[in-house]
């Protein structure tokens, strides 16, 4: 007889039931709603004290942007949103290893990527929390406006980008069961690439080299959309279709990258040693 093979909706739950746990052992559930609110405040008020040391007579203004605090708002709202989806996988994949349990999970029949993804998942739910925070502290606490009737189009700009950058995530798991350490990463890459996305500024204001890299991390794309969808009732459709194919090629690249360096660390013996 065959052995059980679960569905891939199966392991999606089962993945973001573990992530669930995961949190729960870390926060009280007081704690974490303290944490998840604070956050986005934090984000906010950061936004206000870079507004007043950067003028939006600039290159932000030039662009129709005439609120800096929401330019910049808008941007790190990403934040959260940026390190889940790039190191929660290689994240996950570390307390496997830690564990002791990370060869059982891959000798199973079931999806990988299912249980890659529903790894990010609830990272991801509570990234898309901290939006939805900063933009309405940002209307509360300084009166901001905000287009609501781009709510759709932000909506589907985020959702993009993330597909995007998870599937960059998972090549990077990949990478983390070979060499065993998410953490350097995390260390290296979250300064560059909060700089290339544009985050505090426009990436038009970067030498045309850098910026034409900056074009190919989907969360800056995903920040654009979000900022002309919502700041300036703009639909961006056409950055949503270059959100699109780069959410497609990056999950099949960044899973082929995944199952390459999985065998690679089957073959060598690394899947069972920490």
């Amino acid at each position: 007889m065959g052995g059980y093979t679960p569905s891939k909706l199966q392991v999606l739950r089962a993945s973001l039931a573990s992530y669930a746990r995961d949190v729960l052992a870390l926060y009280s559930a007081w704690g974490f709603v303290l944490v998840r609110l604070s956050v986005p405040v934090f984000m906010v008020a950061t936004a206000w004290a870079l507004s007043k040391i950067a003028s939006p007579s600039g290159l932000v203004a030039s662009l129709g942007y005439g609120d800096y605090v929401g330019y910049v708002a808008l941007g790190f709202a990403f934040f959260t949103m940026l390190t889940t989806t790039l190191f929660e996988v290689g994240e996950r994949i570390h307390r496997e290893m830690v564990q002791g349990t990370l060869e059982t999970v891959l000798l199973t029949p079931a999806s990988r990527l299912a249980w890659l993804i529903g790894g990010a998942l609830g990272s991801l739910l509570i990234s898309l929390v901290d939006v939805a925070l900063v933009i309405v502290y940002y209307v509360a606490l300084f009166g901001g406006e905000v287009y609501l009737g781009g709510a759709p189009y932000a909506l589907a700009g985020l959702l993009l980008s993330l597909a995007g950058m998870m599937g960059m995530g998972i090549a990077l798991a990949g990478l983390v069961v070979n060499l065993k350490e998410p953490h350097a990463f995390n260390v290296m890459l979250t300064p560059f690439l909060m700089l290339l996305s544009g985050m505090m500024f426009p990436v038009e204001a970067l030498p045309e080299p850098v910026e034409a890299v900056s074009r190919l991390i989907p969360v800056t794309h995903g920040i654009e959309v979000v900022r002309s969808s919502l700041l300036q009732g703009e639909s961006a459709s056409q950055l949503l279709w270059i959100l699109g194919l780069e959410a497609l090629v990056y999950t099949m690249v960044g899973y082929m990258v995944f199952r390459l360096l999985e065998a690679r660390a089957r073959r060598l013996g690394g899947l069972g040693s920490f």
